[in-house]
C-alpha cells in the first residue's frame, strides 16, 4: 500500500512551501522538488490510496522554543486581512503557545486581536478532550477515548461558571440571576412530623428558643444565610416541617377550643 507523505520541516538553510503555480508539490529555495498530483484553478489536491500530510518540527534540544504554524489567509469584511492560524509549541512555549500546546486562532480584522481560539497542553499528567457528537452534542473534559453519544447535548465532566472563574466547587457557579419556567430539585421532605413517636416540641419551648436565638428551632440565622446561601431543597423541606408543625399546634388548639366550649356550654 502506497502512501503520500509530504513531510515540511523547519531548516535553518530555507523553508518548504506547496506552489501551485509552478506546478509543484513541494518547493525549497525556489527549486521544484517534487510534482503536483492535480492542480486545477489554483487548487492542490494530494491523491493516493492513504494521503497525508505532516509538519514536523526538530528542535535540537528540549528545551529551544519551536513552534509550528499552519496559517489560513483570505479577505475579510472591508478587504481586510482574515485568517487562522493552528500552531503547537515545543515542550518549551514559543511566543505565547504554552509547552506542547495545541492552539488555533481567528485574527478577523488582520490586526492583532484574536477571537477564537482553543487552547491545550497545560502540561497536564492526565488527559481529557472536546468531541462534537455527529448530532452536535457537546462533550467537554472526558477520557481521550471517550466518544459522544448520538443526542443533541451537552455534557461537562467536571464544574462549570457562567460569569465566574471560581465555581468553588459546585457544579455549577452563576454570577448573576437565572430565569427559568420551572426548577426541579431533589430532596428529602418533611412527612416525618405526622408519624407517630414525632416529638413536637410545645409553643412554650419555641418561645424560649425564639427568645435565647432569635429564629425557629432548625432554622438557620441570617449570619449563616448571608455566609453560606440557601439550600433550596433543605430550606423547602424544612418550611414544610414548620407549616406541619404549625399545622398540628392548630388542631391542638381546636381540640382544645371545642373541649372549652362544651365545658361552658354543660355549665350553662
Amino acid at each position: 500500500m502506497k502512501k503520500l507523505v509530504a513531510i515540511l520541516s523547519l531548516l535553518s538553510l530555507g523553508s518548504f512551501i506547496v506552489n501551485a503555480q509552478k506546478n509543484a508539490l513541494l518547493t525549497q529555495n525556489d527549486s521544484i522538488i517534487g510534482a503536483l498530483a492535480e492542480d486545477y484553478n489554483n487548487r492542490v489536491e494530494f491523491v493516493n490510496w492513504i494521503p497525508s500530510v505532516q509538519i514536523i518540527a526538530s528542535p535540537p534540544t528540549e528545551s529551544t522554543q519551536c513552534l509550528s504554524t499552519l496559517e489560513f489567509n483570505n479577505k475579510g469584511l472591508n478587504g481586510l486581512e482574515h485568517k487562522w492560524k493552528v500552531q503547537v509549541a515545543s515542550n518549551t512555549e514559543c511566543w505565547g503557545v504554552r509547552p506542547n500546546a495545541y492552539e488555533v486562532w481567528e485574527y478577523p480584522t488582520g490586526e492583532n486581536k484574536r477571537r477564537f481560539a482553543i487552547l491545550t497542553g497545560r502540561g497536564q499528567t492526565t488527559y481529557s478532550c472536546v468531541t462534537i457528537g455527529p448530532r452536535g452534542g457537546l462533550t467537554i473534559g472526558y477520557g481521550e477515548f471517550y466518544e459522544a453519544t448520538d443526542i443533541n447535548d451537552l455534557s461537562v465532566n467536571g464544574n462549570v461558571g457562567i460569569g465566574t472563574l471560581d465555581t468553588q466547587g459546585h457544579k455549577l457557579a452563576v454570577n448573576g440571576t437565572i430565569r427559568a419556567k420551572e426548577i426541579l430539585v431533589e430532596s428529602n421532605w418533611a412527612d416525618f412530623v405526622f408519624k407517630k413517636g414525632y416529638k413536637l416540641p410545645t409553643l412554650r419551648e419555641v418561645e424560649e428558643y425564639i427568645k435565647k436565638k432569635g429564629t425557629l428551632p432548625d432554622v438557620p440565622s441570617e449570619e449563616e444565610i448571608k455566609a453560606n446561601g440557601v439550600n433550596l431543597g433543605a430550606t423547602n423541606a424544612l418550611l414544610l416541617q414548620k407549616i406541619e408543625e404549625l399545622t398540628l399546634y392548630v388542631i391542638q388548639q381546636q381540640k382544645e377550643i371545642e373541649e372549652l366550649k362544651s365545658k361552658i356550654t354543660q355549665a350553662k
